[in-house]
């Protein structure tokens, strides 16, 4: 019987095997991928390990961001020199525009202060820009990457603690403590919410100073009630919109204040304008489905809305 081929060999045998470094990094990838799982749930260590990793194995380009790196912090140290020697300098690090957290003048009058505002922005800039444009790694991961990564460095801003924020500081001399006292007091009500709470939910009253737009309610059921919104506008178009809300929202959202009122917009372009607003569940609703709240609710709103029109069809 004649001898196989080296080619019939090889095809027998399968595909070939990965090489110690493959099996390493695949092997590693999964470790961390069951780790992720268990420990990080929402996913935030991953991607920035899988960014380390692919910039790990892109030593050329890596080495050319150190170097852009090291040009900044060269330009740094020498914005330093002469604002210490009180010479007039720009700032080598620009704020973005927007960024209301450098915007008091301390940050660029006080050597001290602007050095450290100019190092945070080094680095928190360059960190962001090499996430975004990592080697090897898709976009979507790039992104999460960036997402996760940007938050922590918003928290670890000087300008979020007091001994690095001057704005702080001068307020807490100003008031004589009282300001810390405030922000204590603050901290314990966010404990006692177990909420980190941006404003005080006591100040907001609806139809006082939230979602003021003139409106009545024109549908009541067990899951939704319908508002319609009255017209702002001598003559509106002849087809009605029906907004329906998530069921994580209030319909408020739309309507905060006349400034801030997509309502108030839509009922200014002379619209006719009419949006749901859901019931919060309780155990009387165990037993109500999908079904339920499309026709007891989206079907309900929209044909109200054709019935008090008379529209032959809704913009929904």
């Amino acid at each position: 019987m004649p001898d196989k081929t080296s080619n019939e060999r090889s095809q027998a045998a399968g595909p070939p095997q990965p090489g110690p470094v493959e099996l390493f990094h695949k092997t590693f990838h999964e470790l961390l991928e069951s780790i992720a799982r268990s420990a990080d749930p929402f996913g935030v260590t991953a991607p920035i390990v899988h960014a380390q990793l692919a910039w790990a194995a892109h030593p050329k380009e890596l080495g050319d961001r150190l170097v852009s790196l090291s040009s900044d912090l060269w330009r740094l140290q020498q914005h330093a020199m002469n604002r210490a020697l009180g010479l007039p300098d720009a700032d080598p690090i620009a704020v973005v525009e927007g960024d209301a957290r450098f915007a008091d003048p301390a940050w660029s009058e006080h050597a001290g202060w602007d050095l450290l505002k100019e190092c945070y922005l080094a680095f928190t800039h360059h960190t962001q820009d090499m996430l975004y444009d990592t080697p090897g790694m898709k976009k979507k991961g790039r992104e999460r990457a960036a997402f996760w990564w940007r938050n922590w460095l918003n928290a670890v801003a000087p300008t979020n603690y007091l001994f690095t924020n001057p704005v702080a500081m001068r307020k807490a001399l100003e008031t004589r403590g009282e300001s810390l006292m405030r922000g204590f007091r603050n901290f314990l009500d966010d404990l006692q919410a177990g909420d980190v709470r941006m404003t005080n939910p006591d100040h907001f009253r609806v139809g006082e100073n939230l979602a003021t737009t003139p409106g009545a309610v024109v549908l009541r059921t067990r899951l939704v009630e319908v508002i319609h919104y009255a017209p702002t506008q001598p003559t509106v178009h002849a087809e009605p919109v029906v907004i329906v809300t998530p069921w994580i929202n209030k319909f408020y959202v739309l309507d905060l204040v006349p400034r801030k009122s997509m309502i108030r917009f839509l009922l200014d372009q002379g619209l006719d304008v009419f949006i749901t607003s859901w019931k919060n569940p309780d155990a009387s609703m165990r037993d109500v489905t999908f079904d339920d709240y499309l026709l007891e609710g989206v079907h309900a709103a929209v044909e109200v809305a054709r019935a008090l029109t008379g529209a032959p069809k809704v913009h929904a």
